[in-house]
C-alpha cells in the first residue's frame, strides 16, 4: 500500500513534470517564432533605410549636379554679360563720336553760309 502510494505520487509527479515539459516546448515554439519574427523585421527595417540612404545619396548627387550647371550657366552669363557691356560703351562712344563729328560739320556749314551770306 505503501509503494501504491509512493507510486500515484509518482506518477501525479510525472503528470506534472510532462505538463511543464509540454508549457515549456510551447514557449519555446514560441520564442522562436518571435525571434524569427523580430528578425524579418529587422531585415526589412534594414532594407528600407538601405533603399532611403541610396534615394537620399541620388537626390544629393543630381542637386549637386544641378548646381553645378546653374554657377557654369551663372559663370558664363557673367562673360556675355560683361562682353555685352564692354560693346554697348564702345557703341555709345562711337555713336558720341560720330555725333560730334556732325555737329561740327553741321557747325562749320553755318559758318561757311553765314560768311558767304556776309560777302
Amino acid at each position: 500500500a505503501a509503494l501504491d502510494k509512493v507510486d500515484d505520487k509518482w506518477q501525479g509527479t510525472l503528470g506534472v513534470l510532462q505538463n511543464l515539459q509540454l508549457q515549456q516546448d510551447k514557449q519555446a515554439a514560441e520564442i522562436r517564432k518571435l525571434y524569427h519574427t523580430i528578425q524579418a523585421s529587422d531585415q526589412k527595417a534594414s532594407d528600407l533605410l538601405d533603399t532611403r540612404l541610396n534615394n537620399l545619396n541620388s537626390f544629393c548627387k543630381e542637386l549637386c549636379n544641378q548646381q553645378r550647371d546653374m554657377e557654369n550657366a551663372i559663370n558664363t552669363l557673367r562673360v556675355q554679360e560683361d562682353e555685352t557691356r564692354e560693346k554697348l560703351k564702345n557703341a555709345v562712344a562711337a555713336h558720341d563720336q560720330f555725333r560730334q563729328d556732325v555737329i561740327e560739320k553741321f557747325g562749320l556749314r553755318d559758318v561757311r553760309t553765314k560768311a558767304i551770306e556776309a560777302k
